[in-house]
């Protein structure tokens, strides 16, 4: 007898209400399952060869904070469209313009390709639609609509370290204590969401520990147990050790000039240590940074998995002798050149021998302008240096080093008087320079230098004392530095700190015409604030004080001309002289690199300066009123004995752009002084940038805005100086000297 027979009618009714409301409800699941593709069906019926994609864009569920962001999501799917640049290609001769055809089947595979991204990335069971998507038909052109529901993730809730047969894994007693260290570091990993790249992660890290520990043969297998009911995820790490190794030979091939003997000192290891996969690391990169080496290689060759380890060292020597040529222009120093020919092996025992040239012509500097016949003033800054150095890579350790260099250097130097010698050469120098340098970690190196020279300069005041006209004077510097802190990449960091002080003395060794002691520190700082975002600061403090006789001839750093034509002017003489001497040790502000509102060390205090016209018999060139002609103006910096710049700059990879495009938006400040640091003197600028990476650097364009510039920021050099002359009461200050533009090949800092 059937049911329904059973029943009242009451309940008979009701049953067959239930029977159709889930016989409808089940269709209507069927239908929803079936939706995508049947929307899907009908949207692509209309496409043909020549539909091109217009956009691609990505919907999340409402309310729902999406994990990856859409470039992200992007650079896995293998359909594109145009981007912003791309719209311009039409117009713009020197880009052929690009075509976007759609391909269906491409899309139904890139759908494919997000759901095992996710899946990776530990979302299990993600809706990922193009239902949406809509097609113009009379342009013949598709918007992509990506619909995602990321669903529920997975989490981890335990780790476990097991031996291969599934016990409890065992380690030598006398790593225990390390071991239980290193376990414990994994109670963070509890509550994170599962992901292959975060298990290949705690994989590597497992191996890597016991191979820094002497298990030379370990292996290391995952297992993850997945429950996606209850969104679980336990990772079982099973460990097979095996014996702990100690080196019994080491295997050097490769070699050709160079001694074995030079390759096995480098080595942080040798025959009997206990093996460690970190001390072949570092002697692989202590052989590298010999310069010698095009390839230079650290392994195990095959063997049996014993307690005796035999390493190989496989090296590729470079050319023993080459040579180097760069080139480049700078606002200040005009095209510059410079050359460098090396001996990789001098002598055998790694030891480098260079030869260095190096010219900053002037040429197209911003300083002066080339001499005219009528004109008897300063030509552009120009510097041309030749050096020598020998450096030997180890000094009783691979750790240290030491570099001797004897250099000789003539200088056009604009803040000293002209000379009528050659090319208008001002400063002569010539000396040696030793440096010690101990390489405390990769790219975080220790150095002290000194160096003595002896230098004869033409001072300012030459015009109106002989006793100013050649300054000759020995120079002993004793300068150490450092490099502390840890950033993800050296080159070119994202995350971390360095912190970079330094230490100089002059006067202390030897007879030297400069004394002083001079001290600073710079604090850097990079914070990840996203995947895409970037927040980089720096602070930098410096102080300079003046020893001796230096101190009494600086006591007062205005030295007046009208004084030192007078009579008694020994003591304004010497404050001149020592001024200038001490013109390269002063702290200077702005530039590229520096305060980005201003122009190249021209933050705070400054004078103008310019050449008088002479006419042919020699005379000075007069204008209708009686004045003296002036041409060449240009600030000439003071700098300070006291220096702080902070830096805050923040980085975003551009959208639309390809990965090496990142845009900066940025705030400096700064300070120079002779005295204390006071808040109501500093300078502040804002300003943006692009930065483009290449092969040969970050090249950079800053435009910066000074938010409280001086009066002289705002007037031209020939305002400034015919005011201080008292030719002229009009202070012409014009808006645009606010902003400084910087071209610049690397960052800032």
């Amino acid at each position: 007898m059937s049911i329904e027979k059973q029943l009242p009618d009451a309940f008979q009714r009701l049953y067959t209400e239930v029977q159709k409301f889930l016989f409808l409800f089940l269709l209507c699941l069927l239908a929803c399952a079936t939706l995508n593709d049947v929307v899907a069906q009908n949207l692509l019926r209309y496409f043909d060869e020549n539909t091109q994609v217009s956009k691609i864009s990505f919907r999340f569920e409402k309310g729902v904070e999406s994990t990856f962001e859409a470039d992200v999501l992007e650079e896995h799917i293998v359909t594109q469209a145009p981007s912003f640049w791309n719209r311009f290609d039409k117009i713009n001769p020197f880009r052929q313009s690009r075509t976007f055809p759609f391909d269906p089947i491409e899309l139904q595979k890139d759908v494919v390709r997000l759901r095992q991204f996710y899946n990776q990335n530990g979302f299990p069971q993600p809706t990922i639609s193009y239902a949406t998507s809509r097609l113009d038909t009379a342009a013949n052109k598709i918007h992509i609509r990506l619909a995602i529901q990321e669903g529920p993730p997975l989490y981890i809730t335990e780790v476990n370290f097991l031996a291969t047969n599934g016990g409890r894994l065992q380690v030598a007693r006398d790593d225990q204590d390390k071991w239980t260290k290193f376990i414990k570091s994994f109670d963070q990993v509890i509550g994170t969401r599962y992901t292959e790249v975060e298990r290949l992660r705690i994989q590597d890290q497992l191996y890597t520990w016991f191979q820094n520990h002497g298990y030379a043969f370990v292996e290391v297998e995952a297992d993850p147990t997945i429950n996606d009911e209850q969104r679980e995820a336990i990772l079982n790490l099973y460990v097979q050790t095996g014996p702990i190794g100690y080196i019994s030979s080491v295997q050097v091939e490769g070699n050709e000039s160079v001694s074995e003997n030079i390759l096995l000192r480098e080595l942080p290891f040798e025959v009997g240590d206990r093996f460690s996969s970190r001390k072949l690391r570092e002697g692989q990169q202590e052989l590298f940074g010999l310069n010698l080496f095009r390839v230079a290689l650290a392994d195990l060759p095959p063997q049996e998995a014993d307690s005796t380890v035999d390493v190989r060292i496989r090296v590729n020597e470079a050319r023993p002798r080459y040579i180097t040529a760069e080139t480049g222009y700078s606002l200040q120093d005009g095209i510059g050149l410079e050359g460098e020919w090396t001996n990789r092996n001098f002598f055998g025992s790694a030891r480098n021998f260079s030869v260095n040239v190096v010219a900053h012509t002037g040429i197209l500097g911003s300083t002066g302008r080339l001499n005219e016949e009528n004109v008897i003033g300063k030509l552009p800054a120009r510097l041309f240096r030749t050096s020598t150095s020998i450096k030997q890579p180890y000094l009783f350790s691979t750790k240290l080093s030491g570099i001797i260099s004897p250099f000789i250097e003539f200088q056009n130097d604009p803040q000293l008087a002209a000379s009528n010698g050659f090319l208008d050469i001002n400063r002569r120098e010539f000396g040696f320079t030793t440096t010690l340098i101990y390489e405390l970690y990769p790219f975080r190196p220790i150095s002290a230098q000194y160096t003595f020279s002896r230098l004869l300069s033409r001072s300012s005041g030459a015009q109106l004392s002989g006793l100013l006209s050649r300054d000759l004077y020995n120079k002993s510097t004793f300068r150490i530095s450092g490099t502390f802190g840890k950033t993800d990449n050296y080159i070119s960091p994202n995350e971390g700190f360095l912190v970079k002080p330094f230490f100089e003395s002059a006067g202390t060794l030897f007879s030297s015409g400069l004394q002083y002691t001079k001290a600073g520190v710079e604090f850097v700082g990079y914070v990840p604030v996203s995947s895409k975002w970037n927040f980089s600061n720096r602070l930098f403090y410096g102080e300079l004080w003046p020893t001796r006789d230096s101190k009494q001839a600086l006591a007062s750093r205005s030295c007046s001309l009208d004084e030192i034509s007078s009579v008694n002017a020994t003591d304004s003489e010497q404050c001149l002289i020592y001024e200038n001497r001490f013109d390269p040790v002063f702290f200077y502000a702005g530039g590229g690199s520096d305060v980005r509102g201003w122009t190249f060390q021209l933050l705070g205090p400054k004078v103008a300066r310019a050449d008088t016209l002479l006419d042919e018999n020699g005379l000075v060139n007069l204008d209708a009123n009686g004045n003296p002609q002036f041409t060449n103006f240009a600030f000439e910096r003071i700098g300070g004995t006291t220096k702080l710049i902070g830096n805050f700059e923040l980085r975003r990879k551009l959208p639309g752009f390809s990965s090496e495009w990142e845009g900066a938006a940025f705030f400096d400040f700064g300070q120079i002084s002779n005295d204390k640091i006071r808040l109501k003197d500093f300078h502040y600028a804002i300003g943006g940038g692009i930065r483009y990476n290449t092969f040969i650097g970050v090249i950079r364009v800053d435009i910066a805005y000074k938010l409280n510039p001086s009066n002289s920021d705002l007037i031209t050099p020939e305002n400034a100086f015919l005011l201080d002359q008292g030719l002229t009461t009009d202070v012409n200050k014009r808006f645009f000297r606010r902003f400084g533009l910087h071209l610049s090949i690397g960052q800032a800092f």
